[in-house]
């Protein structure tokens, strides 16, 4: 059983009710934590949206084609986290190691989302002949604005 946005009272009695019709040796966890979302759907379906556009345009066909073309554009632009350990190189001290970049389907952040669709955006501005991405840069910037206003309003109350 999974409960997701409930508030306190109403987690409760979901639970209780789930409960009730449990056998006493049973046992189970319960983790309650405070509901943030994970994901922010617009984003992440104009993503794909964009993407598949794009390997149309430079005609990528096939799910194995299309599958590597997006691993590799996950590994040149998306969001990285650094892990706070430096390593010594061969033309430096010391250099500080990254994670390897996150998948979409975890990004929560819009610093997150705006590394992977300026990768995209790129991709198809250097591609031989250049892909016109202006409609789908459009709808990014209001989905962009409407996030930073969400969050202004959240910070106000």
């Amino acid at each position: 059983m999974k409960i997701v946005k409930e508030n306190r009272h109403e987690a409760y009695r979901k639970l209780g009710e789930y409960l009730k019709n449990k056998k006493d040796n049973e046992y189970f966890n319960v983790e309650i934590k405070k509901w943030k979302p994970l994901k922010t759907q617009p984003q992440l379906g104009l993503y794909f949206i964009a993407f598949d556009f794009l390997c149309t345009e430079l005609g990528i066909s096939g799910q194995s084609a299309r599958y590597m073309f997006r691993k590799g554009l996950e590994e040149k632009y998306h969001y990285k986290k650094p892990t706070g350990v430096f390593k010594k190189n061969e033309f430096t001290d010391e250099e500080e190691e990254i994670i390897a970049p996150i998948p979409l389907s975890e990004c929560n952040r819009l610093e997150e989302f705006q590394a992977g669709f300026d990768g995209l955006f790129i991709e198809a501005g250097d591609s031989v002949p250049s892909v016109d991405m202006s409609e789908f840069i459009e709808q990014w910037e209001e989905i962009k604005q409407a996030e930073i206003e969400k969050k202004k309003e959240a910070l106000e109350v």
